[in-house]
């Protein structure tokens, strides 16, 4: 997180950053930290608890976390239940306040749960399911770079009964400028005669460049721009389309990691150097 200025600040003290933190959780997303029981840091973490709310972010990237444990349906903070547009509304103003530039805000939607309630009949031996209910309702926005898709960047916001931030991921890293070069790269040869490479049982449905990352729960950030690959499968039995992430050569690129050490899982043939003598 940096200043305003851009300038950074002068006070890097664990204390420092907390209390930046809950200012920050304060003024631009309206939380409220009556009583802190715990603050601190792990990993690539910092965060601040309530006995209610709590408020976290990654501190290798711009994502964000609320979880307020009075938020959802039937719980004693309820659900938002206004109009959709308002509820996106709140989502596009929370992702300014928190620094996302509006020319990256993309695509937006509604995602509303549902809930069913099982009964189990021991002497029959069947469950009898109630009818489904509503359950919580969120706002998601994605992610566009010069009109591209970054396909694991985006905002999911659910709103209280009262309008207060009840739920918040918010998971929108910096991406190197080599990165968005070769995603302008990638999209020139769609638009010209790039073609995917075939896979048997299938055909591509929709070709279209963009950038992967890694997701927001995690330790390590890898940064993919991608050709993305949709195939319809062409005979029974496939079940769900293939869908390939590609470089500019037509060659499957590794899954973003979630942790360092899912390198091995990765290139599992990697041949690492020998470590140095001692006393070199």
């Amino acid at each position: 997180m940096t200043s305003p200025s851009g300038q950074g600040y002068g006070d890097y003290s664990d204390d420092a950053e907390v209390t930046r933190l809950r200012e920050l959780g304060e003024s631009a997303l309206g939380l409220s930290f009556d009583a802190v029981e715990q603050s601190g840091g792990a990993q690539n973490m910092i965060g601040v608890r309530s006995r209610d709310t709590l408020f976290s972010r990654r501190l290798d990237s711009l994502t964000y976390f609320v979880q307020d444990n009075r938020f959802g349906v039937g719980r004693e903070l309820g659900v938002f239940d206004g109009p959709d547009e308002e509820l996106l509304r709140s989502c596009r103003a929370v992702l300014v306040s928190l620094g996302v530039p509006e020319a990256e805000i993309g695509d937006e939607g509604i995602v509303r749960e549902q809930t069913q309630v099982a009964a189990f009949d021991a002497e029959s031996g069947r469950a009898e399911l109630e009818e489904p209910e509503p359950g919580n309702r969120y706002a998601h926005i994605g992610r566009l770079v010069d009109g591209h898709p970054v396909w694991q960047s985006g905002c999911v916001l659910g709103l209280t009964g009262d309008r207060r931030v009840g739920h918040l991921q918010l998971h929108w890293p910096e991406l190197p400028g080599p990165a968005v070069e070769e995603l302008r790269a990638l999209a020139h040869r769609v638009d010209q005669d790039w073609r995917p490479p075939d896979l048997e049982g299938a055909e591509p449905e929709s070709v279209e460049a963009g950038i992967t990352h890694s997701t927001a729960v995690g330790f390590v950030l890898d940064v993919y721009p991608a050709v993305r690959v949709v195939y319809a499968p062409t005979t029974e039995g496939m079940g769900r389309k293939p869908v390939r992430y590609l470089n500019r050569y037509g060659e499957d690129l590794p899954l973003p990691r979630a942790h360092a050490w899912d390198l091995d899982r990765i290139v599992p043939n990697l041949n690492r150097p020998d470590p140095p003598p001692e006393g070199v």
